[in-house]
């Protein structure tokens, strides 16, 4: 299965930090609970820039179209994606900390109320203390399997390689 790893400058981190932290303020989590939710929401945050930054570098080249796009999104907070993470593409990209032993079978989860079926789904995992991507797999919103609970999930091994 191959893997695309995205590493980040010293000035990108920056960039990435910057608005991650803009995202605190007022944050959510839309995988935790209440006190959980507030003991990790920079973490959370943190995790989910990255992976849109590297979305950006995957297909760009670089963070700008990434630093562009969430600019755009701060100054129309209210506004959602649509289901796009960058201006111009219908991708959106799942990223989760990987917090298992090495080998563990992960899975790109779209909750029912972040679905689309014509978004291309990217699934990447950012290990602990590391601010490296790991591109495991993409998926059509519309090859998703059904939803159960929710959600609908499909194991990082059977995911499209990133080309």
């Amino acid at each position: 299965m191959p893997i695309k790893k995205i590493t980040f400058a010293e000035e990108e981190l920056k960039i990435i930090s910057f608005h991650a932290k803009k995202l605190e303020f007022n944050g959510i989590s839309r995988i935790r609970e209440s006190e959980d939710r507030k003991k990790n929401l920079k973490i959370d945050q943190l995790t989910g820039q990255l992976g849109e930054a590297a979305l950006s570098k995957l297909l760009t080249g670089n963070i700008d179209l990434y630093d562009k796009t969430r600019k755009q999104k701060e100054e129309h907070i209210r506004d959602g994606d649509n289901g796009s993470d960058l201006i111009g593409y219908q991708v959106d990209v799942k990223t989760s900390r990987t917090r298992m032993p090495k080998g563990f079978l992960y899975h790109l989860m779209v909750r029912d109320r972040e679905y689309h079926s014509d978004v291309l789904y990217y699934h990447a995992l950012v290990p602990m203390n590391s601010t490296d991507v790991y591109f495991t797999g993409t998926m059509m919103g519309n090859e998703l399997p059904p939803s159960e609970d929710g959600k609908r999930t499909v194991r990082m091994d059977k995911l499209h390689p990133i080309e």
